[in-house]
């Protein structure tokens, strides 16, 4: 951004639009410096767009995952612009689903200042996001200048477009937007591949219709089409859900046995554990299908050509599923289905004479047609790989990762199956099945019985480390009579993936006697979670120790008040006090409902967990200077029923934490000294936290 802002200041001639250069931390604050800027600063009002630069990784090339919301006018920009494009409309809809643990600034300047954008990221070695690891040494040189480039070409067209003084009046709908190897980017509205795809359905029915009624085109016709045609796409099928159950079993089976993300580190060796044996899987089938159903067949280019007819048909249904849905990924079916039919369709009728006999001549075809959709969808896959495989080691301890990994070696398996039709034409195919036999037994001896299937590693050239936070808490609980029902202290470590702490247990032997967090008995497993993620990190283990950890800004939370309102509404007001940092959660109880509180408008928006039936409500609250006690109040909706009867019956369960980030409070002795004991793969980051916990 400094290189950037220095270039446009020496340009000759001034830009028709001003650019503002925003410099934000507070990301991990939830975003709360962004907010701050384009709610409260007086420039926001007139900004119109805005690039947000992110980062997922350390280098590699900076991938366009968001635009918008609409206003195609940006991301056509960026292609005219930008040198080296590399952008996908896939990654903004999975990004935008929400599966992927991250958010962004872009969300806080389109939801909050209702202004489009483009959000860019480097996603390229993702182990040392947000590590020790994470600074300037791993972002090669060439990534700067890439990004250089790319960055000041397009913010030099988007200041000086047309479309910025009045964006609102272009917005137009969404466009589909992919390039080609960072070679050159392909763009088209959204409205244009609803139309495009809608036709090519139309064609394909067509063609079957065609083939159905017209003696005189090759292979099947009446209704012994529409039944070949079923029993190959049952085969088609049936190959894919027999490659799901082996490569869910064998996730199982690594997870099992201790050998869970045996591919963290060696991301090659997933080739041989996952897609290995789904590609044999699914040559298995067809083999034993061509072998047993078909064996009377004569002529195996009629089975080629049906298997070809199947593949055609399942991707154009998900053609149809993904337009009627308006998902902009569409092109990736839509390439698998008029390469092929333009091909063997279009090409072998006006060549006929060429093809007259399928052989040599008819495969090249066969397999020209399918390069440019494998090319794009393969690079769009190594890209999937490049992202997921470090996001797994942050996605929590309730996602088994294997089975995901395992499950996009079956995205893998399904873009190789216009090639399976060969297996119908092939004299014999158990080269090939001993080949990928060979490469899964190979892979699983290096998984199970050498170095290699360990998940970490501490190498300072390529860290790929396990993630957790650690605190040292001080926990106490209270009756609605403000009597301790509980009070203890000890180390709680938050693995940041599904292996835990199974591997540190050599390293840290106290480890052993860790207990489990309790999410049943207690409300948010009764722990000071910083951010509301206890549905992705619940097994989590609690250590005892000796001595509570010792701050000099205690947690001090009271109540102020409890008035009676109508309708059986009773409103507690709260005063807290405590450091910078601090969360609130809360569950009212059965048949008390919260529909106001004076922490935001509307109705309260409760966590997706619920504790045996109850709501939980999550508060993330932080200041930068002291700005006195915090003051807030909320609303419980009593029911008759506990009102009449049940005087002494809690209504609302709430608990305070406090978290010292930094100063002199944040590290304990004790947690000191068990950070001391994480090996060189092991990425802790710890600080002290605090838990008060009562019932009204």
């Amino acid at each position: 951004m400094l290189e950037v802002l220095f270039q446009l200041s020496q340009l000759d001639e001034a830009l028709p639009n001003s650019i503002v250069m925003n410099f934000n931390g507070a990301e991990e604050n939830v975003l709360q410096a962004s907010h701050g800027f384009i709610t409260q600063h007086p420039w926001a009002k007139d900004i119109r767009a805005f690039i947000n630069l992110e980062a997922a990784g350390a280098g590699g090339r900076e991938l366009v995952f968001q635009t918008g919301p609409e206003n195609p006018w940006l991301i056509s920009t960026y292609e005219k612009s930008a040198v080296y494009p590399y952008g996908n409309v896939f990654g903004q809809e999975i990004f935008q689903t929400g599966i992927i643990p991250s958010d962004t600034d872009f969300r806080i300047y389109r939801d909050f200042g209702k202004i489009p954008g483009i959000d860019i990221a480097y996603i390229s070695n993702g182990y040392v996001y947000h590590t020790k690891w994470d600074n300037p040494d791993f972002i090669p040189a060439g990534s700067i200048q890439r990004a250089g480039e790319n960055l000041f070409a397009t913010v030099k067209n988007i200041a000086a477009s047309p479309y910025l003084a009045h964006p609102g009046d272009y917005r137009h709908g969404n466009m589909v937007f992919f390039d080609i190897l960072g070679a050159y980017m392909v763009l088209y509205p959204q409205r244009v591949a609803m139309i495009l795809n809608v036709l090519v359905l139309v064609a394909v029915l067509l063609g079957f219709a065609r083939k159905v009624a017209d003696k005189s085109t090759e292979g099947y016709h009446g209704s012994l089409f529409f039944k070949k045609l079923l029993a190959v796409t049952g085969i088609i099928v049936l190959s894919w859900t027999v490659a799901i159950i082996v490569n869910a079993l064998l996730a199982l089976f690594l997870s099992v046995t201790g050998h869970a993300m045996s591919w963290f580190t060696n991301s090659y060796l997933i080739g041989g554990l996952y897609e290995a044996p789904a590609l044999f899987s699914a040559i298995a089938v067809h083999h034993l299908a061509k072998e047993l159903c078909f064996k009377s067949e004569s002529d195996p280019w009629k089975l080629e050509s049906i298997h070809f007819d199947a593949t055609m048909m399942l991707w154009s249904a998900l053609l149809a599923v993904l337009t009627y849905h308006g998902i902009c990924s569409s092109y990736v079916p839509l390439t698998w289905v008029i390469f092929p039919l333009i091909c063997r369709d279009r090409v072998v009728a006006f060549l006929q004479f060429a093809f007259k006999e399928k052989g040599q001549r008819f495969f090249y075809l066969y397999i020209a047609s399918l390069s440019f959709p494998f090319l794009i969808t393969s690079y769009l896959l190594v890209g999937i790989y490049q992202m997921f495989v470090p996001v797994m080691g942050r996605v929590g301890t309730e996602v088994n990762p294997d089975l995901v990994i395992s499950m996009v070696g079956i995205i893998s398996l399904v873009i190789k199956t216009n090639f399976l039709s060969l297996v119908f034409v092939t004299r014999t195919i158990r080269k090939v099945l001993c080949i990928l036999f060979a490469m899964t037994v190979v892979s699983y001896i290096l998984v199970l019985f050498t170095p290699l299937g360990f998940p970490y590693s501490g190498n300072p050239r390529k860290p790929t480390p396990q993630r957790s936070i650690i605190h040292h808490v001080e926990r106490h609980f209270y009756d609605m009579a403000g009597q301790v029902e509980k009070h203890d202290q000890g180390i709680w470590h938050i693995p940041f993936d599904h292996v835990s702490v199974e591997p540190l247990l050599q390293h840290n032997a106290a480890l052993k006697n860790a207990a489990l967090a309790d999410c049943v008995g207690d409300m948010y497993c009764g722990m000071p979670y910083y951010l509301p993620m206890a549905t992705m990190m619940k097994n989590t283990h609690y250590l005892h120790t000796e001595r509570a950890p010792t701050v000099s800004t205690a947690v001090a939370a009271r109540l102020l008040s409890r008035q009676h309102l109508p309708n059986n509404i009773q409103r507690l007001t709260f005063s807290i006090t405590g450091p910078d940092h601090m969360i609130v959660i809360m569950s009212p109880n059965f048949n008390v409902t919260m529909p106001a509180w004076s922490l935001g408008d509307g109705i309260p928006c409760p966590l997706l967990w619920d504790w045996g039936g109850r709501h939980i409500y999550f508060v993330f609250y932080s200041h930068g200077e002291f700005p006195g006690p915090w003051t807030f109040s909320v609303d419980l909706q009593v029911s008759d029923s506990i009102k009449d009867n049940h005087i002494n019956q809690e209504v609302l369960e709430i608990a305070f934490s406090g978290h010292y980030l930094h100063g002199s409070d944040r590290i304990s002795e004790e947690l000191a000294e068990y950070l001391s004991k994480s090996p060189d793969w092991s990425y802790p980051v710890g600080w002290v936290a605090t838990y008060y916990n009562y019932k009204f």
